[in-house]
């Protein structure tokens, strides 16, 4: 059911959209009328943006400020105040993905337009005007915002669609794996769901505070919510991660492990590395990450009781509260959140995947997500698309399906395999061998060629 007032996150971005963006006005200028907004101030000031764009066919950008002065000329001093606060936060938000607000906008136009007309058609079908009713009703189906309603003509266009700005995928960052990197063009981009394959205590939560880090190397906002580990066992891997840290309660010497181009072993380089639990160290790793840029919230929930409707509504309060709408979300992982138990669960399971899909394509954000093997893949070394436990759907969903996995031997020496199970734009099955140091936080520290004959199983 549509919501009765529009979300004030979302006529917050709406005003600044018309403001700074001419293409965004045009598309909205005759499908969405001023009254659409819940408050006198939203409503005035899309009205100036309007007016100014039907002189100059242009959105105001900086003569909005000019414009409502002009406005504002007769009012009292109280009102003009409230004004320019508004207009001052507003301005103060990161600026909004076009698509995204318009499709919002674009929905609850219908659903308003709709209950208008349906009530009307009611009425004409009582007193018999089945015509006009008929006609009603087909306008009222019309409504929206056309640019989102277009569809691409294919052969009156010279330039593909896919040219324009903002309709290529944006690629944000790659998985850490340079070999697997190297071979896939296109990256990680807003609007994938990728997913993590391993075994229980495979790693895998550490495959998501790997993949954290690499998008606040990058400078981008992160949203990481967990259904298993603490928030504060989480905070403290980003900690050991970031800083190269030890868990133990002193500085400790580790050994690292150094391999040649096809991964033979050489002599390990000891580092002495500084604990965890000195505050002094962490301020410091901190200070240096907050250079970069990007910023990180986590969020945990207590096991089966999150849903998806939840996880919307924690980025709508964040968006809207703490203007920050992350880049990349990581969903810590989605068998531990509020499922139907028995018959219905694996259908649960891919509605669940399904969801995070959707939101990653509204809202244009790169979306992280694991899964567990089955029983008989736990110590198999190299996972296979059948190995996705509970549901195999799961692989119908994603964009990017990365199988992690050793057996008991690579588990004794720190070693692991990183497959490309599934891509949907881009080539798979391939991989790469990697080593990790987690004692040090690091869940890649070296990374060399898979070879077809290392994934047959070794003798115990």
């Amino acid at each position: 059911m549509a919501e009765e007032i529009l979300a004030q996150r979302i006529q917050d971005a709406f005003v600044l959209l018309a403001i700074k963006n001419t293409k965004f006005l045009q598309a909205c200028r005759q499908a969405v009328r001023p009254e659409y907004f819940s408050s006198e101030i939203t409503e005035s000031l899309i009205r100036i943006c309007y007016q100014f764009f039907d002189q100059f066919k242009t959105a105001p950008d900086n003569h909005f400020h000019d414009e409502l002065a002009r406005f504002l000329k007769d009012k009292e001093e109280n009102e003009s105040k409230r004004y320019f606060e508004y207009l001052e936060r507003i301005q103060d938000l990161d600026m909004p993905h076009e698509g995204y607000i318009l499709s919002c906008v674009n929905t609850f136009v219908k659903a308003s337009e709709l209950k208008v007309a349906a009530i009307k058609f009611a009425k004409m079908i009582a007193n018999g005007d089945f015509e006009k009713a008929q006609v009603l009703m087909h306008n009222a189906l019309k409504i929206g915002i056309q640019k989102e309603e277009e569809g691409i003509d294919y052969l009156t266009i010279e330039t593909p669609s896919y040219y324009a700005e903002n309709t290529i995928c944006e690629r944000l960052m790659g998985t850490g794996f340079h070999l697997i990197d190297e071979r896939r063009s296109r990256g990680l981009c807003r609007t994938d769901l990728v997913c993590i394959l391993g075994a229980g205590k495979g790693k895998k939560s550490w495959s998501m505070v790997h993949m954290g880090k690499l998008a606040m190397y990058q400078g981008f906002k992160v949203l990481h919510i967990s259904h298993e580990l603490s928030a504060e066992e989480t905070e403290q891997r980003y900690d050991r991660g970031f800083g190269c840290l030890t868990k133990e309660r002193q500085a400790v010497s580790i050994p690292f492990p150094v391999v040649d181009a096809e991964g033979r072993s050489r002599p390990p380089i000891m580092k002495t590395l500084e604990s965890v639990y000195n505050i002094a160290e962490i301020k410091k790793v901190r200070k240096a990450v907050r250079h970069l840029g990007g910023e990180l919230v986590i969020k945990k929930y207590s096991l089966l009781t999150c849903t998806m409707d939840e996880i919307e509504r924690y980025l709508d309060y964040l968006e809207t509260y703490k203007n920050f709408t992350p880049d990349v979300v990581i969903n810590d992982y989605p068998e531990k959140m509020k499922l139907p138990f028995g018959e219905y669960r694996r259908d649960g399971i891919h509605e669940i995947y399904m969801n995070m899909k959707r939101i990653a394509e509204e809202r244009k954000q790169l979306w992280f997500t694991v899964s567990q093997v089955k029983r008989e893949a736990l110590e198999k070394k190299l996972l296979n698309k059948g190995d996705f436990g509970e549901d195999i759907r799961k692989l119908e969903d994603v964009d990017l399906a990365l199988g992690i996995s050793h057996n008991r031997t690579q588990a004794a020496a720190n070693r692991m395999q990183a497959f490309v199970l599934a891509a949907r734009q881009d080539t798979d099955a391939f991989g790469c061998c990697f080593d990790l140091q987690l004692d040090a936080g690091q869940f890649v520290v070296n990374c060399w060629p898979l070879k077809l004959k290392e994934t047959e199983e070794e003798p115990e």
